[in-house]
């Protein structure tokens, strides 16, 4: 019998979309492995659907989102402008502790902060303390996508007149990266002797592994879109996006990449409407083909000829399964977690930084990739045995935990 039969997972969403797809790919990885495994996600994202299409259920969180384009990166209401975000957080945080109640799983998963968006999740960490060492105890697992870029991670919990690490409190840290590529992540540098048992880099993750994506002809035909060399455009909704898009289409011209080949620009489902509708007044004179959010995105990009992206988790790594050439924008984020990644890209992939973009910098980059000769794929990320890893982790904590006979 298992002993591991109801998965919680709570996933933060207020920037963008990376949290909720790292979930997917995680949890799917683990379904392969167990597919009678209850896994229920709490997560505040716009597209819960994404998961619910894959069998997994969801819980769908009040959204909150962050301000980025300010100074303060203040955090509001999605939605409920009304409430205030204070009060939005106690809300949320009821719903999360009412789930745990009653849903009462074996093992229960934060991804990304150690204590929740603003702290909500530190329901789920007292839970934790409460049960430790009794029957009803949950492992408690942390996922990470590695880079957290240059901000400290606060690690101090107090609960009923105790202070405790943050970190101490989980049973296993699980980096979706490779070592030496995770060394910004402060945790394991911070770490004492017996905190590194419990920390784990199970390498970098994609939604679909190569051997599942689909033939150009039934992306096209899919998509709507005519078999000609795609350019395939994702700039995000952060940062100057129409000033970045005309220049892009500026450069296509000067470069003469045109019309022999039909750019394809992905509209990010939270961009602004002023600003949608200043992407689609530029691209209107070329005959742009502007698509509304792709469930899998990596299918496009693979059957692509160049794809021109910003520098998030989830791209950089689609990018680099599929070998397409690619210039690289990283967002400018306070904590520096586009720019770190960013710098450590090569081979297929150039990097222009925003400044350099609305300078006019893309009009030499843009036929310069696409001139290079390819650099071969040596990456073949594999969310299964990912999952494979974590649930065999994961009953072997049960295991040890059950009375001997």
């Amino acid at each position: 019998m298992a002993l591991i039969n109801r998965l919680l997972v709570y996933t933060p969403n207020s920037i963008g979309l990376g949290h909720l797809f790292r979930t997917l790919a995680v949890a799917t990885g683990i379904r392969r492995c167990r597919p009678d495994l209850d896994i229920l996600v709490l997560t505040g994202s716009s597209l819960p659907q994404v998961l619910l299409k894959e069998g997994i259920e969801v819980v769908k969180l009040p959204g909150i989102m962050q301000e980025v384009e300010n100074e303060s990166r203040t955090y509001r209401p999605r939605h409920l402008s009304g409430l205030g975000i204070d009060h939005l957080i106690r809300l949320r945080k009821k719903i999360i502790e009412d789930v745990f109640t009653f849903y009462q799983p074996d093992a229960v998963m934060l991804e990304h902060k150690l204590a929740g968006l603003m702290g909500e999740a530190s329901v789920l960490l007292r839970q934790k303390i409460a049960a430790a060492g009794k029957a009803d105890e949950f492992a408690l697992i942390h996922l990470s996508r590695g880079n957290l870029g240059r901000l400290g991670i606060p690690r101090v919990f107090d609960f009923d007149s105790e202070r405790y690490d943050l970190v101490d409190l989980y049973d296993y840290h699980y980096i979706l990266d490779d070592a030496s590529e995770a060394a910004a992540w402060r945790i394991l540098r911070e770490s004492t002797p017996g905190l590194r048992d419990k920390i784990f880099f199970l390498g970098k993750t994609t939604i679909k592994t190569r051997a599942e994506l689909p033939s150009r002809p039934e992306v096209l035909k899919r998509l709507g879109l005519p078999d000609q060399s795609i350019i395939l455009a994702s700039l995000g909704r952060h940062g100057d996006i129409s000033g970045i898009f005309s220049r892009l289409l500026g450069a296509c011209e000067t470069a003469g990449l045109m019309p022999d080949r039909q750019l394809a620009v992905i509209l990010d489902p939270y961009l602004k409407e002023e600003t949608r509708e200043e992407l689609e007044r530029l691209g209107r004179s070329v005959d742009v083909i502007f698509l509304p959010f792709v469930f899998n995105l990596i299918e496009l990009i693979n059957i692509s000829e160049l794809v021109v992206c910003r520098a998030g988790y989830n791209t950089v790594n689609e990018i680099q399964l599929t070998g397409v050439k690619a210039v690289v924008i990283p967002e400018h984020h306070p904590s520096g977690e586009q720019e770190l990644r960013a710098a450590g890209l090569s081979g297929n992939i150039a990097v222009i930084h925003e400044k350099d973009v609305l300078g006019g910098g893309l009009t030499e980059i843009l036929p310069e990739v696409l001139n290079r000769k390819p650099a071969p794929s040596g990456y073949d990320f594999n969310k299964y045995e990912i999952g494979r890893r974590i649930i065999e982790d994961l009953e072997s904590w049960a295991a040890r935990r059950q009375p001997s006979s």
